[in-house]
């Protein structure tokens, strides 16, 4: 089973058309389409915002997630950030990454982890 199958499980697990998907996500028909002959393979950013429209992990949809991980569910502070970030450069994304990465190992060195 491959990414595309994933998603169409799900679409059908919740009793959806790709039409639906499509409204639901921004994707356009077409992508959707092109993945299903895999003509092309989902990017990041269009797997997250499938992820996200079924409360599923994109480890999972790429069939990568342990079986029974819960789905990660997002705070009002992830959902702005994510909002924030959509139009940002990739060059900016990444830089925003490492900050992210970089407070963490701060905060792992205070709490002496």
């Amino acid at each position: 089973m491959d990414t595309y199958d994933r998603i169409a499980a799900l679409m059908a697990q919740h009793g959806e058309r790709a039409s639906d998907l499509a409204r639901a996500t921004g994707i356009s028909t077409g992508l959707l389409s092109q993945w299903k002959a895999r003509m092309q393979n989902p990017s990041l950013e269009k797997l997250t915002l499938v992820a996200e429209h079924y409360g599923v992990t994109v480890d999972a949809l790429q069939g990568n997630a342990p079986a029974g991980q819960p789905a990660v569910t997002f705070d009002d502070f992830t959902y702005a950030l994510h909002s924030e970030t959509q139009a940002l450069t990739d060059e900016n994304k990444q830089k925003l990454l490492e900050m992210a990465k970089f407070f963490r190992m701060q905060q792992d060195k205070q709490a002496g982890r």
